[in-house]
């Protein structure tokens, strides 16, 4: 009885996963700001070099929206880059980019 509700409730989250992806790739946009967050708040210091956020920024993404920005090179690292530096959520110095202290 309990593996039959444990097997519902994983398949139902599975399920969630799924709709939460499709509607990831139907929209076609990324969120990277969301995304580069998410991924600071997510390490100890949160701080991080721009290189492992570039990495764990595209590591992060749906295998369609990665493929996108794949197919982009540095295209894509430029448009981190410009987000980045265009937001007061982030600080940047020395290549390591981290939280304001206002968003700790």
């Amino acid at each position: 009885e309990k593996a039959a509700k444990s097997e519902k409730g994983k398949a139902s989250k599975r399920k969630l996963q799924d709709v939460e992806k499709e509607k990831g790739d139907k929209s076609g946009k990324i969120k990277w700001k969301k995304i580069i967050q998410k991924v600071l708040e997510a390490e100890p210091n949160g701080r991080l070099t721009l290189k492992k956020l570039q990495k764990r920024v595209i590591g992060s993404l749906t295998d369609l929206q990665a493929a996108a920005i794949e197919a982009e090179g540095s295209q894509a690292k430029a448009t981190l880059l410009k987000k980045v530096n265009s937001s007061s959520q982030f600080v940047v110095s020395d290549r390591v980019i981290s939280l304001s202290a206002a968003k700790k």
